[in-house]
């Protein structure tokens, strides 16, 4: 995993580096070579984002290239169960933390 110059890594929740190690296991498989977190607490959000309260990352999804959807397919199948949303934005992925009814993370439930 790399992180960009400048993001605010600090108090991030152990949710969203467990995604982020996910995400870095699920690229690796793929021969993609690191993620590269592009924010984490920094950064421009909307007003209910929630990177300022370290339950949200962005990372980087140029260099997937063709990889990207099989990539992205394989965390929703796997991360939203556990409580997180995905998102493909139009540079980045971006995960949330953010668990609904039933959702299970770390045996606990939303």
């Amino acid at each position: 995993m790399r992180i960009k110059r400048g993001v605010d890594a600090s108090e991030v929740k152990h949710q969203i580096w467990f995604a982020i190690g996910f995400t870095e296991a699920v690229c690796q498989l793929n021969d993609l070579g690191w993620v590269v977190v592009t924010s984490l607490r920094d950064g421009v959000h909307g007003p209910n984002s929630l990177h300022p309260k370290g339950l949200a990352v962005d990372i980087r999804s140029r260099d997937m290239g063709a990889k990207l959807p099989d990539v992205f397919r394989l965390l929703r199948i796997h991360l939203e169960p556990l409580g997180f949303d995905c998102v493909l934005e139009i540079d980045h992925i971006h995960i949330e933390f953010d668990p609904k009814t039933g959702e299970i993370f770390d045996g606990r439930t939303a």
